[in-house]
């Protein structure tokens, strides 16, 4: 029994003397969802360190440029930045696609009936009745004469004189 309270006490000795040892780590700083260190800053430029040059955030407006360069001859270009270059490209095809919208319902769009005063009874005026006779007089003479010569034809056929 007194050995093992001796062990006891000798881990605990050990335990307490290795924790001494080791620096005791400051809590972690809050991490954004990609894994990022968020760090509340007040300035408005952050500065990432990249081979050859630096990053250079604008807190404000969100711009980034790659700075190129040290000390007083260093030079800040814009880089490209595309989540602006895809609002342009949405903001362009949304008006696009109002337009289009617009000119469907227009095509779209079925005119109101007219008043019953304005209807067409199926009244035809006394010229249009005229030129549909003829028209019929016209077919039936053309019908008559085919179904004729389809007639010789077949009398032809029999008759073996074709």
């Amino acid at each position: 029994m007194r050995s093992l309270s001796l062990a006891v006490v000798f881990l605990m000795g050990a335990g307490l003397s290795l924790s001494a040892l080791v620096p005791a780590r400051a809590a972690e700083p809050p991490r954004t969802s990609n894994g990022v260190v968020d760090r509340p800053t007040t300035e408005r430029y952050v500065f990432v360190p990249i081979e050859k040059g630096a990053l250079r955030l604008d807190t404000k407006t969100g711009e980034v440029s790659r700075c190129e360069g040290m000390g007083e001859g260093a030079v800040c270009r814009l880089v490209a930045d595309e989540r602006l270059a895809y609002q342009e490209e949405i903001e362009a095809l949304s008006q696009r696609l109002d337009r289009l919208e617009g000119k469907l319902e227009s095509l779209t769009a079925r005119p109101s009936a007219p008043p019953a005063s304005e209807r067409d009874n199926g009244s035809m005026t006394s010229e249009e009745q005229e030129k549909l006779d003829r028209f019929f007089n016209l077919t039936d003479q053309v019908m008559r004469r085919f179904f004729g010569m389809v007639e010789d034809l077949k009398r032809d056929f029999n008759d073996d004189r074709l």
